[in-house]
């Protein structure tokens, strides 16, 4: 299952994202669902495919501001639930809370700029949080 909601509200946008997976894996293009899971604007992909490590459960809140027509600020909070997690040789369920908060600026018509910090807090001891900043340059030819 995937569901993905959203509203503009004039330079405000608001939205959420819902997945389930059954056996770890899901079909398809990338998944913007949070930073974790998606490969693209840098990011680490540190889950790889969303489910990949057992049935997953993903709950996603998003928001992104255009502060002017070449700034737009965007937060997301994600939370994972993973049933028989196997990452670091676990198995066992595995929750993952996830924060995200980026900067996107405009430099040229077609050059924009971005940074975004992301952190993961896992609820396993022996599983290290992860803390991230990233930044790219995307030139669109």
């Amino acid at each position: 299952m995937y569901l993905n909601v959203a509203k503009q509200f004039d330079r405000l946008k608001i939205g959420a994202i819902a997945i389930s997976t059954e056996d770890g894996y899901v079909a398809g293009g990338d998944l913007e669902a949070s930073y974790l899971t998606s490969p693209t604007n840098g990011a680490i992909a540190t889950l790889g495919r969303v489910g990949g490590y057992g049935d997953t459960v993903l709950l996603s809140g998003q928001i992104k501001y255009d502060i002017n027509p070449e700034l737009l600020v965007e937060a997301t909070i994600a939370s994972h639930s993973i049933k028989k997690a196997t990452l670091n040789s676990l198995n066992k369920d595995l929750e993952i809370t996830e924060y995200n908060l980026g900067l996107q600026y405009k430099i040229a018509k077609d050059v924009t700029y971005k940074i975004q910090y992301a952190a993961a807090s896992f609820d396993q001891g022996n599983l290290d949080d992860i803390q991230n900043a990233m930044h790219s340059i995307n030139i669109k030819f």
